[in-house]
């Protein structure tokens, strides 16, 4: 590797220590919201409510937006240079006005979308679900405008602060209204959610502004080239994020005619897994997608794939002991973060058992995710495409079935199980396009972090067992989770995983104490 794409690595590297930083503190107050509003309103009819309609805007983002924001910066990349500063006014401009009819629709139509989402709703939740859709609804505008900016920051490779207002600011104001909202003034829960995002893009756009100049030009060209090409990305790849948020809706359908608090507790170990499911794909999305893109984009495809390796492993690294640990400590890890308050013994079970299911699929939705964006950078819009409505009628049929069986438990069960779907169909394209982002090397080193994980399950069950008799089931588990922690990591390097070798070789050289043990790594040998 030149001396220049050794800078350009560290540069990667120093961003994505930043992120991951900003992503682990992010993580920490997204579990102190979860803690605070299972704490205020457990799983109430309150909890019900706020959960359905929290989730309209990302549902509705999903459905028009979201693929827009993601196709911006494989979009952006290829643009005309001279037309760069128009096709963001321009992406911005059409977006925000979609965005407000369709939230002047849901105002309009709130009763209509409470029947639709959870029709199992008796008429008090209903009613407070509607109050709160009239409300949040207007979160859709902002957060469309908010993620663009992200990613027009992104395509400049400038990814600190957007990252600290997404991950930081948001979770402090909606932490800030759940402690203010009580049973008797839960309208203050729908402003604050409003609020959280008000903020971030207001310091956002200030930053840009200073920073860049970014200028929002009074600009709405529908036959633009440039927004024309967007489209024709923006449309697969959001119904690829869609499937997401269909599935939700779907499992809340049914979950709103299985008994009050079977939602929120749905909700609840959804949100643990997929706070988890984040730190293993984030980094990528939000460092290494735009130069990724910019290889693709230049036909350096090895380069590009190179990438994509070391996404998947850091995937398979991180998600593997998680699925184990779920499976083995649910039970404790849902009594310490939320059994206070208002949420009790049988919200713990419920909700433990919706977790180990759900965590099922942390490696699969990683999977899928990131081969999802690798078909984007290759412009793949018909295998996206038709991997995403395999998906979603796949998940419904599903949901049909088990839920018939199993209850709640089939509904989660049935995400996990739709979710390895995906991440199969997107890697089989990805082969078909000769793409080398998942060889033989890759899945040796997946073995060893397999090995690692049932050494580290071996070591931390007897620990577990030993220190029951002088603690408390909650904080046993957690010394255990600790112990397997270090053993897996011990385990992994001493079976010299590719992956630690890697990321070893771009430590700081003081920081390097393993170089007479690890071998040269080949990006460190050219």
């Amino acid at each position: 590797m030149n001396k220049k794409g050794n800078i350009t690595l560290k540069n990667l590297a120093r961003s994505a220590s930043a992120t991951a930083l900003l992503l682990i503190i992010s993580k920490i107050l997204g579990f102190a919201r979860e803690v605070f509003l299972a704490d205020r309103f457990g799983t109430t009819y309150i909890a019900d409510a706020y959960v359905i309609a929290a989730s309209l805007p990302s549902v509705l983002f999903a459905l028009f937006a979201s693929g827009f924001t993601q196709s911006f910066i494989p979009s952006y990349v290829r643009a005309d240079p001279k037309n760069k500063a128009r096709f963001f006014s321009n992406t911005c401009s059409v977006l925000f006005l979609i965005s407000l009819l369709i939230t002047g629709v849901c105002i309009a139509f709130r009763q209509n979308i409470v029947s639709l989402l959870a029709p199992g709703f008796s008429a008090e939740p209903a009613a407070l679900t509607a109050r709160f859709i009239a409300v949040i609804s207007f979160y859709l505008p902002i957060f469309t405008i908010f993620n663009v900016l992200t990613a027009y920051l992104a395509a400049q490779e400038d990814f600190i602060p957007g990252g600290f207002c997404d991950f930081i600011l948001v979770n402090l104001v909606l932490i800030a209204s759940i402690l203010i909202a009580t049973p008797q003034s839960p309208m203050i829960l729908a402003y604050g959610y409003v609020a959280s995002m008000i903020l971030p893009l207001a310091v956002l756009w200030a930053y840009a502004r200073r920073k860049h100049g970014l200028r929002w030009e009074p600009v709405l060209d529908l036959h633009d080239r440039d927004f024309r090409h967007l489209c024709t990305l923006a449309i697969p790849l959001g119904l690829s994020l869609m499937a997401d948020q269909i599935n939700g809706v779907v499992d809340r359908m049914f979950a709103s005619g299985l008994g009050e608090g079977v939602t929120s507790a749905l909700s609840y170990a959804n949100r643990v897994q997929s706070i988890l499911l984040t730190l293993t794909t984030t980094i990528f999305i939000q460092v290494c997608y735009p130069r990724m893109n910019l290889y693709f984009a230049a036909g350096e495809k090895e380069k590009g794939s190179g990438y994509v390796q070391k996404a998947l492993l850091i995937a398979c690294y991180t998600s593997i002991p998680l699925v184990v640990m779920f499976a083995l400590y649910a039970q404790p890890i849902i009594s310490l973060i939320f059994q206070r308050g208002a949420f009790s013994d049988e919200s713990t079970a419920v909700t433990s058992v919706c977790l180990t299911l759900y965590a099922l699929g942390i490696p699969f939705f990683a999977f899928r995710t990131i081969l999802t964006n690798t078909l984007a950078a290759n412009m793949r819009q018909k295998l996206i495409l038709r991997n995403t409505l395999i998906t979603v009628v796949s998940n419904i049929l599903m949901n049909f079935l088990l839920v018939r069986a199993w209850g709640y438990r089939g509904l989660a069960l049935a995400t996990s199980l739709s979710g390895a779907l995906a991440a199969s169909l997107m890697y089989r394209d990805i082969r078909t396009l000769n793409l080398p982002v998942f060889t033989r090397r890759q899945a040796a080193d997946v073995v060893k972090y397999t090995l690692a994980t049932a050494c580290a399950a071996a070591v931390s069950l007897p620990v577990y067992r030993a220190l029951l008799t002088a603690w408390s089931d909650e904080l046993s588990a957690l010394a255990a989770i600790a112990v397997a922690g270090i053993v897996y990591v011990f385990v992994t390097v001493l079976l010299k995983s590719e992956l630690l070798i890697w990321l070893h070789a771009h430590l700081p050289s003081r920081l390097q104490i393993l170089r007479g043990y690890f071998p040269v790594s080949e990006d460190e040998s050219r």
